[in-house]
């Protein structure tokens, strides 16, 4: 039914169900880690290994959020960063009709964490700047630390100026006086 690449490691399914479970304890309890620690040492007796491309990644994107380091975690959530998810082995015939669950699994999953972490970053923006501009450095700048592309189907792109009218409607900005693109951070009570 499965195949793998040796004798001593798992099938790619098994790996893929794993990273989608430690996923899913990052979303459920962020900012905490205290259970994808818990459930990772779990997972390192026979599933995960410490030199695989995949352990590399799921950990990687764990410390990203840890850290609030919101740049490589955008780097990470993209596609391409986790293709080392979906090996060959994991094909349509080892899945049956259900062969993009896994991916469209992952995908829903890191679009959660997109979300609470730009939520996040927000937070921590506001903290530390007084006023933000439009500038092109500025905005390409923004875009990926709050993470405002879409890369996942079915997902949109968030614009630069909806999400700062969004956030200038929640109170967060209010425009700068005399001023065009630029916004004067309103700090948290």
């Amino acid at each position: 039914m499965y195949t793998s690449t040796s004798a001593k490691d798992p099938p790619a399914s098994r790996v893929v169900t794993a990273v989608i479970m430690l996923l899913h304890h990052l979303d459920l309890t962020y900012p905490s880690q205290q259970t994808y620690f818990e459930h990772l040492k779990t997972l390192l007796s026979g599933i995960l290994k410490r030199s695989s491309p995949v352990y590399t990644w799921i950990t990687a994107v764990a410390h990203s959020l840890r850290t609030s380091d919101f740049i490589r975690f955008n780097e990470l959530s993209q596609p391409h960063a986790f293709e080392c998810l979906f090996p060959s082995t994991l094909h349509a015939k080892a899945m049956g009709p259900f062969h993009h669950l896994p991916k469209t699994a992952v995908c829903t999953l890191m679009c959660r964490l997109r979300s609470k972490a730009r939520e996040r970053a927000w937070i921590v923006l506001r903290g530390v700047y007084r006023e933000f501009s439009a500038s092109d450095s500025t905005r390409n700048w923004l875009r990926r630390y709050l993470a405002l592309d879409a890369v996942y189907p079915e997902t949109t792109t968030i614009g630069f100026e909806d999400w700062m009218k969004e956030r200038e409607l929640a109170g967060h900005v209010r425009p700068k006086d005399g001023e065009d693109g630029k916004w004067i951070v309103c700090k948290v009570r």
